[in-house]
């Protein structure tokens, strides 16, 4: 199912640019959640909410938004392979991963995939605003609870890579 949101017509009062979201989300009431949170930042605007990965693709290939949120588990398509195939066409959107999953392998596996951000589902409001500012503005996001499961699986996989650790 895709749902899209009525276009926004006036630029905010701040002077911000206004984020453009795609929300990929296989949970209704997440999405819808998600979607209202969102809805009260006078820079941000839900242009479509959407339940697989084939859909995210679509969606994202035709409007272009400047953000999608992606679950890392959707209906048919997952989350990761939808990043992957979208980011083939040199897309000027960026993807930020919001799932409940934090294990490195899943983190890892978003960030080989493409995403340039990462939150559980348990993040607050406020993080949630802060991380797709930073994500839409060209900035990378990892959330605290994922950074060090992260750092955890990239330290050896350097080292294996033959990358040696800086000396003193």
């Amino acid at each position: 199912m895709v749902t899209f949101a009525a276009p926004v017509i006036d630029p905010p009062a701040t002077g911000r640019a206004v984020i453009r979201i795609v929300i990929a989300e296989d949970h209704g009431v997440v999405a819808d959640g998600v979607a209202t949170m969102l809805s009260f930042e006078d820079d941000m605007q839900v242009q479509a909410i959407v339940t697989s990965g084939e859909q995210l693709v679509e969606v994202v290939l035709a409007q272009r938004p400047d953000l999608a949120l992606v679950d890392v588990n959707l209906i048919g398509m997952d989350g990761l392979t939808a990043v992957r195939r979208i980011l083939e066409h040199d897309v000027p959107t960026r993807m930020m991963a919001l799932t409940m999953f934090i294990d490195h392998d899943t983190v890892t596996r978003a960030v080989a995939a493409g995403v340039a951000g990462y939150l559980p589902k348990n993040v607050r409001r406020r993080e949630l605003i802060q991380a797709v500012r930073a994500v839409a503005a060209g900035k990378g996001f990892l959330h605290p609870d994922v950074t060090r499961p992260f750092l955890e699986r990239v330290g050896p996989l350097a080292i294996h890579a033959g990358i040696e650790p800086l000396s003193q």
